[in-house]
């Protein structure tokens, strides 16, 4: 996490943010409705790989946001956005304190990773 006025570095990597938040069931619906408008208007977002939400298995109030941008430039003019006003607004609504994260990555790994660490003997 860095400070204000920082940036994250980031080289040939990706940057990601979570956002976990609870919401009142009797918010749930208009909360779904708005985030589908959101995560809509992902193809017309500059540097925006994909944003998805998703409900927590355990916890149907839980709803969590990941977005993958390929620059910090795009997440930051998305922060500063009325669409990410909106998502603002939901944040407002949690029951609990949202938890909320931007995580940069210059790693990308897959199988080849999961099949390394499976044949690894030692961590």
């Amino acid at each position: 996490m860095t400070s204000v006025g920082t940036h994250l570095e980031c080289p040939l990597g990706m940057f990601l943010a979570t956002i976990t938040i609870e919401l009142p069931r009797e918010r749930r619906k208009e909360a779904l409705e708005t985030i589908r408008t959101l995560t809509g208007h992902v193809p017309i977002r500059r540097g925006c790989i994909s944003s998805r939400f998703y409900q927590d298995i355990d916890n149907e109030n839980a709803l969590i946001l990941v977005e993958e941008w390929e620059t910090e430039e795009g997440l930051i003019k998305y922060v500063r956005s009325d669409d990410y006003r909106k998502l603002l607004s939901l944040i407002d609504l949690s029951i609990n304190k949202p938890v909320i994260r931007f995580i940069a990555s210059t790693d990308a790994e897959g199988m080849e990773y999961i099949s390394w660490l499976r044949g690894a003997t030692e961590l």
